[in-house]
């Protein structure tokens, strides 16, 4: 069971075209999954290596070749997106269990920024 202590986990990326693309593809993968009145991908914590690492990666990468997620307190997510907009920061949001996060290419070092 997850830390929060689900047997479940969720995942949708914001960008329509690219949540169109993880939905083929586990459609393809034919991993059990389930789609939410939003179009957020249910699945078992059993399958989430496997989903993570198979269908979630690939798609980030076709986005930035090298990248990372940054996941920030609820929140903070109002100051991190304004920054990243106002900075011409190049981001994707993306939603793990129901909580915002930022797909970033890898050369992005949030750690560094001072003006939030």
């Amino acid at each position: 069971m997850r830390a929060n202590g689900q047997s479940e986990c969720s995942f949708k990326f914001l960008d329509e075209e690219l949540n169109r693309r993880l939905v083929s593809s586990l459609k393809r993968a034919r991993v059990p999954h389930r789609l939410d009145g939003s179009n957020a991908v249910h699945f078992s914590n059993h399958d989430e290596g496997a989903i993570e690492n198979d269908v979630i990666s690939p798609i980030r990468s076709s986005v930035f070749e090298q990248w990372q997620v940054l996941t920030c307190p609820a929140d903070w997510v109002p100051r991190y997106k304004a920054y990243m907009l106002g900075h011409g920061v190049p981001f994707k949001e993306e939603l793990i269990d129901g909580n915002v996060a930022f797909l970033l290419p890898g050369n992005v070092k949030p750690h560094h920024w001072q003006d939030l």
